[in-house]
């Protein structure tokens, strides 16, 4: 995926990839960051991260690829801050959302008779949950 910017028609460069099982996150060869944007390769060779219009990019371990994320989408968006972990809001969603686990109803309990009523087949209340 290109990225194009409306305002000054930039365009990323094709070597960024997706990230495996990361949302927001793109990475790319080092040999192909040195062919495409020579200096920023050579500034993150020599500090390992830098932050550059908002966009956080970091060597990895073994100095081959460079990951790179958009500093407002990192769990910590600080641009001082090297760390570009994503949010673990897509991997909790269910405790965001205020659900049990392997739960895949809704609940909806009534004041007057105090039963719970559930939407789906496999609905049951929270009472009969504690019983097993």
């Amino acid at each position: 995926m290109s990225f194009i910017c409306p305002k000054c028609d930039y365009e990323d460069p094709p070597i960024w990839r997706h990230t495996l099982r990361k949302l927001y996150t793109s990475h790319c060869h080092i040999s192909d960051l040195e062919i495409w944007e020579p200096e920023l390769a050579r500034i993150i060779k020599e500090k390992g991260y830098i932050c550059v219009h908002h966009v956080k990019y970091k060597l990895n371990r073994k100095g081959s690829h460079v990951h790179r994320i958009p500093a407002k989408l990192c769990a910590n968006s600080s641009e001082a801050n090297p760390s570009i972990i994503e949010p673990n809001k897509e991997k909790h969603k269910a405790k965001i959302l205020g659900r049990r686990p392997n739960q895949s109803a809704l609940f909806i309990k009534e004041e007057v008779s105090g039963e719970a009523k559930g939407f789906g087949s496999s609905a049951k209340s929270p009472e009969e949950e504690a019983k097993k």
